[in-house]
């Protein structure tokens, strides 16, 4: 069985020394169970991955002892920016949780014109939960960073943000047949940043689409088939990834 894996904050690890934080001994100890003498991996700020031998343990106070650690590489090499046209909630954390699984290195959820969800507090306010999602996520799969969720934005103020020369912008658009992921990391080197723009259930716009690409974002096609949000999501996800040798 594979040890559990748990993401600390700074102060939590004096090698070799690891003092669990109170809600996370409740969990070791409650929920899963676990006694001295368990190993359990922890994640350090700096991407290191501690295997850690459990030495006291219980609801209130969870010690541990560092064996060893190591750097495991499952970050991607490119960064992934996912912003998605919100959804109903139930929507929106399957994407969190399958993204980050995937590779998604941050999320930006934005207002359409045919967004179901059109308030930006409203979106706001579940940012504790969904960021409880993506920790657990990355935890599951392997990963040593927690995905960042980005403040909310209307689309029309997101695509307007400034961003560097090395960021690759792409919007997926269902009536875009011709601009394939493949050809488009064949034509140019691999960017250290990519955004994946994915529309809201019924799409696009044309008028939104034209302003992203005043904008400087590329449109590209998914595929021959049309997705719902959450697969447009996870496929783009992967054809990027893929694409430029990060998945």
């Amino acid at each position: 069985m594979t040890p559990a894996r748990f993401f600390l904050p700074p102060e939590s690890i004096t090698p070799p020394v690891v003092a669990f934080p109170p809600e996370r001994c409740a969990q070791i100890a409650n929920v899963l169970r676990l006694k001295a003498g368990d190993a359990v991996h922890v994640i350090g700020q700096g991407g290191e991955e501690y295997h850690v031998l459990l030495t006291s343990v219980n609801r209130k106070e969870v010690l541990g002892r560092i064996e060893s650690s190591v750097f495991p590489g499952t970050e991607p090499v490119v960064h992934l920016e996912l912003w998605v046209c919100t959804s109903r909630r139930e929507k929106v954390e399957w994407i969190i949780q399958k993204c980050t699984e995937i590779g998604a290195s941050s999320f930006r959820f934005l207002v359409s014109e045919r967004s179901l969800v059109q308030s930006l507090a409203d979106i706001e306010s579940k940012n504790p939960r969904w960021q409880q999602i993506a920790m657990e996520a990355a935890e599951q799969s392997g990963r040593v960073k927690i995905p960042e969720l980005l403040p909310p934005l209307a689309l029309k103020q997101a695509v307007a943000l400034p961003d560097d020369q090395d960021t690759l912008k792409c919007i997926a658009w269902e009536l875009d047949q011709e601009h394939t992921i493949r050809e488009l990391a064949g034509q140019i080197g691999k960017p250290s940043r990519i955004i994946l723009l994915t529309g809201p259930e019924g799409g696009f716009s044309e008028s939104e689409v034209q302003l992203a690409v005043q904008y400087g974002f590329q449109q590209i096609t998914l595929g021959k088939r049309i997705y719902r949000l959450e697969t447009a999501a996870m496929v783009g996800c992967v054809l990027l990834l893929d694409a430029f040798k990060s998945l």
